[in-house]
């Protein structure tokens, strides 16, 4: 094989490491809106096995960098993923935070402080729907209008709290 083509394979090579890391971001950015509805320990579990397998490939597809850029170009794709779980992208992060807050036995007045930021159906302080549930939504935009926090009391008490995605 000459010289040539093992320079022209090797970059090659190299401009698909790079945009498999460019792609790595983004594809975790779409990951990232579904994580945002399972409990936290599982999502950072995810994302940290989702970083190792992009290390991985990384350190093999990159190869031709010198050790140091190598290292360094993965360990940034890494910071950008974990940049992009910690980031509140949009609304429905901070309000699962919340509703995430909400605990079995709280009070409706405990609720509705956890829960202040959002929007509160039915809309008085301290009311509850014939059901005995109140629910939140976070936005009024078309992609989460549909959001709800359904938070259920018996006996002045939380009983049940639900998630129901758009």
């Amino acid at each position: 094989m000459s010289a040539g083509y093992q320079t022209a394979a090797m970059r090659v090579v190299t401009v698909l490491g790079v945009l498999l890391l460019i792609g790595a971001v983004a594809f975790y950015s779409a990951v990232d809106l579904v994580l945002t509805v399972v409990p936290s320990v599982v999502a950072v579990l995810v994302t940290i096995a989702y970083c190792l397998v992009v290390l991985l490939v990384a350190m093999s597809l990159l190869w031709s960098f010198p050790g140091r850029l190598r290292i360094a170009a993965a360990l940034l794709t890494c910071l950008a993923i974990f940049a992009i779980r910690l980031t509140d992208t949009n609304s429905r992060k901070p309000f699962l935070r919340s509703l995430s807050q909400v605990q079995t036995g709280m009070t409706v007045a405990e609720v509705d402080r956890i829960m202040a930021g959002f929007q509160r159906s039915p809309a008085g302080p301290g009311e509850l729907a014939p059901a005995g549930t109140v629910g939140f939504r976070h936005t009024d935009e078309g992609w989460g209008n549909a959001d709800i926090g359904l938070v259920t009391f018996h006996g002045g008490h939380v009983v049940e709290v639900r998630f129901l995605p758009d």
